[in-house]
């Protein structure tokens, strides 16, 4: 019991690590890409645009 409750809580901190990582540099998910992208029948951009306003403002600090 103990041995599944801790990887249960491994794979769920995994998953938030790996999920702050991903949106930080793209715009969807993979399944939310492909889905617009199939809706609007064009490849949607990918990659998240940085402002480059807030990043030197967040820089700063």
């Amino acid at each position: 019991m103990a041995a599944t409750l801790a990887i249960g809580i491994f794979v769920y901190v995994v998953q938030v690590v790996f999920s702050a990582w991903w949106l930080g540099r793209y715009r969807f998910g993979p399944v939310e890409w492909l889905w617009r992208s199939c809706m609007y029948g064009v490849p949607q951009p990918m990659r998240a645009k940085v402002n480059l306003a807030i990043l030197r403002a967040t820089s700063a600090d």
